[in-house]
């Protein structure tokens, strides 16, 4: 197994926990956008894929963070009160953006000590 497809499998195992979590909202506005996330790199790992293939993943993965409304602004209530899981929720949404940020970065870096030997 290749360090991109290690890398790839971590971040499906956390886009699956970060699903979880979101299912426990009823009404959440972001579960269709992390499903879809998911299908698209579970499709990657199936069918094999190219570095722009992991970093259109990671554009679209990203495109949800940063901004006013954004996912990272994203905080689940319920009766009133912040959801008892929001810690795990935020360790999971950073976890699933560094994931896909490095998996874009790995090649990069990868190049670099390629062309340094």
């Amino acid at each position: 197994m290749t360090e991109q497809e290690k890398m790839l499998d971590e971040l499906i195992q956390s886009l699956i926990a970060l699903i979880d979590l979101l299912r426990r909202e009823p009404d959440c506005h972001w579960l269709k956008a992390f499903d879809s996330y998911l299908l698209m790199a579970g499709e990657l790992k199936r069918y094999g894929y190219t570095q722009d293939d992991l970093n259109r993943l990671e554009a679209a993965i990203s495109s949800s963070y940063g901004g006013m409304g954004s996912f990272s602004d994203y905080t689940p209530y319920q009766d009133g009160a912040v959801v008892h899981w929001v810690d795990e929720l935020d360790c999971l949404r950073t976890l699933v953006c560094e994931q896909a940020f490095a998996l874009k970065m790995q090649s990069r870096w990868r190049e670099r000590t390629d062309a340094d030997n």
